[in-house]
């Protein structure tokens, strides 16, 4: 009988994992031990081993896709044993939903009434905004009669009636509404549901010409409007019609559609083109499409979520820090001497660990509706690599000396850019800072990592003018912004912890 090579868990906190590459392929003979595949989580890769020697009978997880822990991704065995494979159950439509979508199209084919969907002004429009109704329901209209403004961003076209006859409104004014929808209905007969869309008709049903109407008549109000390519009408395309247009790079939103219900047809199009009655239209650019790394996709999950599930509030502040200066231009040479290279960071470590020693309120979270205090001072640090960010921390930076603050700040940082990280690394952190000086950046708003409370960001130091004893004097700032969950870490608070952190720079 064949083995099961399920989804590995590498950690308490794992749930799910990604395939980031297979090393092997189906009918590939492998060793025990061996290398198989690349798993990807969150910010981290491990290699997956082969559990025993044999055969890859069979690879059911594909590249770049994620499952979650113990879920079966391979099966691995000798030459013609059988794979046990459970099959997911595909779940079918209910039969109600079913034949609500069908009775629909019944309705919009058998109907004696007009309807009236969204315009579609340009290849790009994919939602209008009723604005204003010109008239109630029930009330008589004329074929051409404006009924409505239509917004579109900041523009603003007029709707005007296909037919004649009694007229109902099946939006509210100010509805927005995608092109294509029912917004109202010329007639006393059924029309399908308010805001339905127009494409569930059959596709035969959509592309109707009759015979008895024009070939192509091209609606131009005068030569001005006809020759400017931009200008759009207010004639609806169906999906294959604009399609067509889009390929063609044509405007055809000013053509008398002969098909359903008035609507422009692939060969409305295709006719105007040929009379050469369309005109060409500024085709957006097509834009370049990267799949996401396993890397970029945890950082965006991470924020999102961290910004979703906790109550984020950012306060600044900007700091004397002429003692930081003087101490590290006084020491940088002695270290660099012991082989330590010493960084302004490396020193604030050192001075906020103090602070949060003293503050533990900036290193507690809520868990299970209960406040819970993160014991040991684990100050992560941002670190920017190609592709994404890692933010590896610093364990109980409390108890440790510049030096060593600095010499684990410089390995950290040789692992992140090595992709060597341990999970070990990245886990158990209880507070972040992160540092933007380097670019100029004054102030900006860090998120949180998920599991703090509070994260701290590091701006450039500059010289400013200061004014001392009724003279002036150039004194070195340095701007500290502070991101807080509110839910945990009051503004007081909060604004005591980054005083605390001024008066140990000036204690040093």
């Amino acid at each position: 009988m064949s083995t099961v090579i399920e989804m590995p868990r590498y950690g308490a906190n794992m749930d799910e994992g990604t395939i980031a590459t297979w090393f092997v392929e189906e009918g590939e003979s492998v060793t025990k031990g061996q290398a198989i595949a690349e798993i990807a989580i969150e910010k981290l890769s491990n290699e997956l081993l082969a559990p025993e020697d044999g055969i890859i009978l069979k690879l059911v997880g594909a590249e770049g896709e994620t499952y979650d822990c113990g879920t079966p991704i391979a099966y691995i065995g000798q030459q013609g044993e059988d794979i046990e494979e459970s099959t997911p159950t595909v779940q079918e439509k209910s039969p109600e939903i079913v034949q609500d979508q069908k009775q629909v199209a019944d309705v919009v084919s058998s109907s004696d009434a007009t309807i009236v969907v969204m315009p579609r002004y340009g290849a790009n429009m994919e939602e209008g905004t009723v604005s204003t109704w010109f008239f109630s329901a029930g009330d008589m209209v004329e074929e051409g009669d404006v009924i409505a403004e239509i917004a579109i961003e900041k523009l603003t076209n007029e709707l005007m009636a296909p037919v004649a006859g009694p007229f109902y409104p099946l939006v509210e004014e100010g509805a927005t509404v995608n092109c294509g929808k029912t917004i109202a209905k010329i007639g006393e007969g059924e029309v399908a549901a308010e805001g339905e869309v127009f494409s569930q008709c059959s596709p035969s049903e959509m592309e109707v010409v009759e015979n008895n109407k024009p070939v192509v008549e091209v609606v131009e109000v005068n030569e001005e409007v006809a020759a400017d390519s931009n200008s759009y009408g207010s004639s609806v395309l169906t999906t294959k019609a604009q399609k067509l247009a889009d390929e063609l790079g044509v405007n055809a939103t000013r053509i008398k559609g002969t098909g359903y219900y008035n609507m422009v047809t692939r060969e409305d199009i295709k006719k105007a083109y040929d009379l050469g009655l369309l005109k060409n239209v500024a085709l957006a650019p097509t834009p370049i499409n990267r799949k996401m790394t396993a890397m970029e996709k945890a950082i965006a999950s991470g924020m999102y979520k961290s910004l979703q599930e906790t109550a984020q509030t950012t306060i600044t502040m900007d700091m004397d820090v002429d003692n930081l200066v003087e101490f590290y231009q006084a020491n940088k040479t002695d270290y660099a001497a012991m082989g330590v290279k010493l960084s302004y960071t490396s020193v604030l470590v050192n001075l906020i660990a103090k602070a949060l020693k003293e503050y533990p309120i900036m290193r507690t979270v809520i868990e299970d509706n209960m406040f819970k205090e993160l014991v040991d001072v684990n100050i992560g640090i941002a670190i920017d690599v190609e592709g994404g960010l890692f933010v590896p921390n610093i364990k109980n930076a409390d108890k440790k000396f510049y030096s060593a603050v600095a010499t684990e700040l410089a390995q950290l940082a040789e692992k992140a850019k090595a992709g060597k990280l341990t999970e070990n690394d990245l886990s158990y952190g209880s507070f972040t800072m992160t540092n933007l000086g380097m670019f100029g950046i004054k102030y900006f708003t860090p998120v949180l990592n998920i599991g703090e409370s509070a994260i701290l960001g590091l701006g450039a130091i500059r010289r400013e003018l200061a004014v001392r004893d009724g003279g002036f004097y150039k004194k070195n700032l340095m701007s500290f912004s502070l991101t807080h969950d509110h839910r945990v870490i009051n503004g007081a608070p909060a604004a005591r912890f980054l005083n605390r952190i001024q008066e140990l720079i000036n204690e040093i």
